[in-house]
C-alpha cells in the first residue's frame, strides 16, 4: 500500500521572519521589493516586512514572528480575495476561506485539521483537509488579526459576529431597512431619480466613479439614513452613480427603476455586516 502526498496545503517553504528576510535580501533592487510567487511582493520598511498585492498592502511580519493582516475585509474583497482563496497558502502559510460577502475565515496551515480515508481502488491511504472546519470554525477574519508564525496560533481571535445576535435590535434593523427601501420605491414611482440620473451622466470623467461604500463617510451616511428613514440627496446621487457607472455597459445608459432597486439591494446586502454592527445587532453599541 502507498500513502498519498500529505498536507498539500502546508508546504509553503517560507515560514518565519528569518525565512522571509533572507529571501527578501536576494532582491536585485530592494526599493522595488522582492516578488513572492507571481502576484505578491515583499518590502522591508525599517525592520518590518510588508506584503503587498500590487499597490495593495495586506500584511506585515515583524521580527517577533507575528504576522498581522492589516486590510479591511472589504478592501480584500475589492483587491485580492479570489487570489487569496486559491493561492495565499503558497506564499504565506495561511489558509483562506470565503464564508459570505466580505466575510472570511483564516487559519495557519499547520493548524488545519485533517481527515484520513482509504481508497480501495488505488490501495492508498489519503489525507485531506477538513474543509468543514475552515467554513465554520476557523478564526473569522478582521483587520488586525494576528498569527504567531512559529506556533501557528491565532493570538487575538475574536468571537464570531453572528454567534451573539441581539434579537430585539435585529427586528429594529429589519424594520428600518424595510421602511427605507419602501421610501426608495416611492421616490422611483414619482420619477424623483430621473433628474439625478441625468445629472450624474453629465459629470466630468474624473467624477464618474462608483462610490466606495465601505468608506466610513458612505457607510455612516447609509446607516443614518436607514436608521432615520431619511433619503438625503447625497445618498440618492450615490445610488445613481453606482447604477450608471457600474452598469453602464449592460444597460447602455438607460437606467430604469429596477436598476436603482437592484443597486440598493446589492449595497445593503454587501455591507450588511457593517450596517448591522452600527445598529447593535451583534450586541455592540450602535454608532451615533
Amino acid at each position: 500500500m502507498t500513502v498519498a502526498t500529505k498536507d498539500w496545503w502546508n508546504k509553503c517553504e517560507l515560514r518565519t521572519y528569518e525565512d522571509y528576510l533572507k529571501y527578501f535580501m536576494t532582491a536585485r533592487t530592494k526599493d522595488k521589493g522582492k516578488p513572492l510567487r507571481s502576484w505578491a511582493r515583499i518590502f522591508l520598511v525599517g525592520d518590518t516586512l510588508e506584503f503587498r498585492f500590487a499597490d495593495f498592502k495586506f500584511g506585515e511580519l515583524t521580527p517577533d514572528n507575528i504576522f498581522t493582516f492589516v486590510a479591511t475585509p472589504h478592501a480584500v474583497r475589492s483587491n485580492a480575495a479570489v487570489t487569496f482563496a486559491s493561492s495565499l497558502y503558497k506564499a504565506i502559510p495561511i489558509m483562506w476561506q470565503r464564508v459570505g460577502t466580505a466575510r472570511y475565515r483564516v487559519c495557519h496551515t499547520s493548524q488545519v485539521p485533517t481527515l484520513s480515508s482509504y481508497n480501495e481502488y488505488y490501495n492508498t491511504q489519503q489525507t485531506s483537509m477538513e474543509w468543514a472546519y475552515m467554513r465554520t470554525s476557523a478564526p473569522e477574519y478582521f483587520a488586525g488579526i494576528q498569527f504567531n508564525m512559529l506556533t501557528g496560533e491565532c493570538i487575538n481571535r475574536q468571537a464570531d459576529l453572528t454567534s451573539n445576535i441581539n434579537t430585539d435590535t435585529r427586528k429594529v434593523w429589519l424594520n428600518s431597512l424595510r421602511k427605507f427601501k419602501y421610501g426608495i420605491k416611492a421616490r422611483l414611482r414619482i420619477g424623483a431619480f430621473d433628474a439625478i440620473i441625468e445629472t450624474v451622466k453629465q459629470l466630468p470623467k474624473n467624477q464618474q466613479q462608483v462610490p466606495e461604500w465601505s468608506d466610513p463617510r458612505w457607510i455612516d451616511l447609509l446607516y443614518q439614513s436607514i436608521r432615520d428613514n431619511n433619503h438625503p440627496m447625497d445618498l440618492m446621487q450615490g445610488f445613481s452613480l453606482h447604477a450608471v457607472y457600474d452598469r453602464w455597459y449592460y444597460h447602455r445608459g438607460n437606467i430604469k427603476p429596477a436598476d436603482i432597486l437592484a443597486v440598493v439591494d446589492s449595497i445593503c446586502t454587501t455591507h450588511s455586516i457593517d450596517l448591522r454592527k452600527r445598529f447593535g445587532v451583534f450586541d455592540e453599541e450602535p454608532k451615533t
